[in-house]
């Protein structure tokens, strides 16, 4: 079993291969997010989340923007909580 990188590690891969922002957000916690693909598997990859400021990343599971990104419903806003990813209907769980 391969080991999993930490998000930080994960964060530096992904600038150092030059990963293609597909868009960026700001969230209701003012933490600005980058969506990015995937730099060698593309979009047969989940979309990753980024967290510049942060300097972390995480696959998100998902494999387009249009929940992560709805402006009407934040069930699946992305978030960085304690290092950790998390949507939007776990942080209103907490």
């Amino acid at each position: 079993m391969k080991n999993k990188p930490t998000p930080q590690k994960y964060y530096s891969l992904m600038a150092e291969m030059k990963a293609t922002v597909y868009a960026t957000m700001v969230n209701e916690h003012n933490q600005k997010i980058e969506f990015l693909e995937h730099p060698i598997h593309g979009d047969c990859f989940p979309i990753i989340v980024a967290f510049p400021e942060e300097k972390v990343a995480f696959s998100s599971h998902f494999y387009d923007l249009d929940d992560m990104m709805n402006a009407e419903h934040s069930d699946y806003r992305p978030f960085l909580v304690d290092g950790k990813l998390l949507m939007g209907f776990e942080v209103q769980a907490i």
